[in-house]
């Protein structure tokens, strides 16, 4: 029987950037995977020597999909260098301020990339 080894680059239609590949053989996937290529970005150096009041700001530019959750870990990892404790008031807000980004981000991939392809 054949061999096929399929590589498909760049699916464009996830967050971010991601490539498939498969290998056949006698008609059965012998492997997959899904492997993310987005190169590091580095947002580690421009928050070096950085106050913390400025970190969250910048922390919001990593992704243009998730700024609430990098922002959020943010300000829990400058609650925690200040053994700093969260009401939990202040903590069911947050997550709900991440459920709402999470939904937003999925009704955003869906009716922009999934809905359109639907016949």
């Amino acid at each position: 029987m054949s061999e096929y080894n399929i590589h498909v680059h760049h699916i464009t239609r996830v967050e971010g950037h991601g490539d498939i590949h498969l290998k056949t053989s006698n008609g059965a996937v012998e492997r997959a995977s899904f492997n993310v290529v987005e190169a590091p970005r580095y947002f580690e150096a421009a928050l070096v020597g950085r106050s913390h009041y400025e970190v969250k700001d910048i922390v919001t530019r990593i992704c243009g999909i998730c700024a609430c959750g990098h922002a959020l870990s943010s300000v829990r990892a400058s609650e925690a260098a200040m053994n700093i404790e969260p009401s939990e008031q202040t903590i069911d807000l947050r997550k709900l301020v991440l459920h709402a980004e999470n939904l937003s981000s999925h009704l955003g991939v869906l009716t922009l990339c999934k809905l359109p392809t639907v016949n």
